[in-house]
């Protein structure tokens, strides 16, 4: 009997003990959500964070944002590819739901079989995108290849200009030095004859006294 008192005791202790821990954070929730709304600066930022001119100027922010930009155009290409994937589930779809009214409509519902997903149309679906995909990486590799050639052909004639204008400058520069040669073995014959006339006649000089 004392056992059963004791039990029923703390029971009646646990469950007031509760109550009053939901009090408690009912209250401390009270107060944390009433402080916060009646801050000014919170209600002046969450109307100034839903004005369109903030909005605007957050836009236009992100606008100018290449990477952004980037992911923006490869997003409007995906929901480009979901466009047209979304139009053949809905005519799948609006096909199954006209038969399904028309099912209800005649009652035959229950003796109606259940609409199957078309996986032919799916397939198509993903085939298209493929597809699409494709084609767009054959159109980059083409360019790439076209730029390859031109960088080929830009090589192979700078280095035949280079070499042409190397064999000139080589050229030119063998003509002049043969031509100087060719001076300088003039002048010598002169100055050897020129010598010799010289020495000829100190001997007749010499030969006479």
């Amino acid at each position: 009997m004392e056992n059963t008192n004791i039990e029923n005791t703390a029971t009646q202790v646990e469950v007031t003990n509760d109550k009053d821990n939901e009090k408690t954070m009912e209250n401390v929730g009270v107060q944390t959500y009433e402080e916060v709304t009646s801050s000014k600066d919170f209600t002046s930022l969450v109307k100034e964070w839903k004005s369109d001119a903030f909005k605007t100027t957050i836009q236009e922010k992100l606008n100018t944002n290449e990477i952004l930009i980037r992911i923006k155009e490869v997003t409007e290409l995906m929901n480009y590819e979901n466009d047209s994937s979304e139009k053949c589930l809905k005519k799948s779809k609006e096909e199954s739901e006209a038969k399904n009214n028309t099912n209800v409509t005649d009652g035959g519902f229950l003796n109606s079989k259940t609409e199957k997903l078309d996986w032919d149309k799916v397939y198509a679906v993903s085939t298209n995108i493929i597809d699409n995909y494709t084609q767009e990486v054959d159109v980059i590799l083409t360019q790439l290849d076209e730029l390859s050639k031109k960088q080929y052909l830009w090589q192979e004639s700078a280095f035949i200009i280079d070499a042409h204008r190397g064999v000139s400058i080589f050229n030119e520069s063998k003509n002049w030095i043969s031509t100087k040669e060719a001076y300088l073995d003039l002048k010598r014959s002169k100055l050897g004859s020129s010598a010799e006339i010289i020495k000829e006649t100190i001997q007749k000089l010499t030969n006479k006294k």
